[in-house]
C-alpha cells in the first residue's frame, strides 16, 4: 500500500531543531540550569524542543518531557502551544495518536488559527489514509483543502488535491481521482516540485489503469519512472512508481480485451506482459532492498504473485514468505 507522507511540522520552533546527541545535551544543560526555575512560554518551547529531538530515539523519555511542555502550558492558559503539544503527541513522534490530534483541532478551532486547523484536519486525513479507512481520510482531506485555500497556501492546496486525488483512487472514484491529479500537475511542474510532480505522474497512470486505459496509463507511469531515475532518488516513491509500472503490466497480462486492440502499446501475449511485471517489480524491490531503513509494503506480494501467475513457483515462495514475515512482525 502506498502510504501518504505525513506532515510533521514545527510552527514555532522549525529554525532552533538540530539533530544529534550534542544538541540535545545543550538543551538538557539549558533546561536544568538556566531555567529550572522558570515556568514560562519560553521553557514550555524548550521542554517541547526536547522532546522532538528525543522522539527518534527514546520515545519514553521523548514523552515525558511532552507531557511536561503540556502540563506546562496548560498552567500558563497557552492554548496554541497546547494544541502544538496535542499535534505533536498525535502525529509521528509518539505513536499516531488520532485523539490527541483532534484535540489540537479543537484547540486551534478556538483559536481561530485556520493555518494550524489546515495542518491538523491534514494530519488526521492522512493518519486515516494509512489506516486505510478511506471515507474518514476523503473527509478530512477536503476539509484540509477548504482551510487551505482559505489561508491562500497554493502548496498545501495542491498536495491535499493531489491526496485527494489518491484517495478517490482508492475508493475506485477513478475518473475523480484522475481529475484531481490532473489539475496539479502543471502546477508543481513549474513552481519547481520534481518529486510532487513524478508523483502526480504516477498517480495519473494509476487512474487511468483504473479506467482501462492502458496506452494513457503506460504513457504517465513511464514518464513518473523517467522523471524520478533522472532526479537520482533511491527513495520510496521511486520504488512505488516501479511498482505502479510493473503493475499495468500485471493487469494487461489478466485482460483478455487487451489483445483485441491493435493500436495498444503493451505485448500482445500474456507472458511478455508478465515478464514486463516481473521486471518493473523486480527493480522496485531492489530499491527497498539498496534500503534497509524503508518500511516494506505490498511490492514483495506483488512480485510473488507474478511470479506465480508466470510459473516461478520457487521464486514465488521465497516473496510470498518474505511479505506474511513482514505482516506477522
Amino acid at each position: 500500500m502506498r502510504k501518504i507522507l505525513l506532515l510533521l511540522l514545527l510552527p514555532l520552533f522549525s529554525s532552533s531543531y538540530g539533530q544529534g546527541r550534542a544538541m540535545l545535551d545543550s538543551l538538557l544543560n539549558r533546561l536544568n540550569n538556566d531555567y529550572r526555575n522558570r515556568q514560562d512560554t519560553a521553557k514550555a518551547d524548550l521542554l517541547t524542543q526536547v522532546a522532538h529531538l528525543y522522539h527518534s530515539g527514546n520515545t519514553d523519555s521523548g514523552s515525558v518531557y511532552m507531557s511536561k511542555a503540556l502540563q506546562l502550558s496548560r498552567q500558563l492558559g497557552d492554548k496554541s502551544r497546547e494544541g502544538i503539544c496535542y499535534y505533536l503527541s498525535g502525529a509521528s513522534m509518539f505513536g499516531h495518536n488520532v485523539s490527541d490530534l483532534l484535540k489540537a483541532l479543537a484547540l486551534f478551532e478556538q483559536l481561530n488559527d485556520k493555518a494550524r486547523v489546515a495542518m491538523v484536519l491534514d494530519q488526521i486525513a492522512g493518519e486515516y489514509y494509512n489506516m486505510e479507512r478511506y471515507p474518514q481520510a476523503l473527509a478530512y482531506f477536503e476539509r484540509a483543502l477548504e482551510f487551505y485555500e482559505k489561508v491562500d497556501d497554493p502548496y498545501n492546496t495542491a498536495r491535499t488535491r493531489s491526496n485527494l486525488g489518491e484517495t478517490h483512487g482508492r475508493l475506485g472514484n477513478f475518473s475523480k481521482a484522475l481529475t484531481f491529479q490532473l489539475s496539479v500537475l502543471p502546477y508543481f511542474e513549474k513552481k519547481g516540485y520534481p518529486d510532487r510532480a513524478a508523483l502526480a505522474l504516477s498517480n495519473i497512470g494509476n487512474a487511468y489503469l483504473g479506467l482501462k486505459d492502458y496506452n494513457q496509463a503506460l504513457v504517465y507511469a513511464s514518464r513518473a519512472v523517467r522523471l524520478f531515475s533522472s532526479l537520482h532518488r533511491d527513495n520510496y516513491q521511486f520504488a512505488f512508481a516501479l511498482s505502479d509500472m510493473g503493475h499495468i503490466y500485471f493487469t494487461a497480462a489478466n485482460d483478455a480485451t487487451v489483445k483485441t486492440h491493435p493500436d495498444s502499446l503493451l505485448p500482445v501475449g500474456r507472458m511478455e506482459n508478465l515478464d514486463k511485471a516481473i521486471f518493473y517489480y523486480t527493480a522496485a524491490h531492489q530499491v527497498y532492498e539498496r534500503n534497509s531503513h524503508f518500511i516494506p509494503t505490498n511490492i514483495a506480494l506483488r512480485l510473488a504473485n507474478a511470479l506465480e501467475a508466470s510459473g516461478q513457483f520457487a521464486a514465488a515462495l521465497r516473496y510470498y514468505r518474505e511479505h506474511t514475515a513482514f505482516k506477522d512482525s
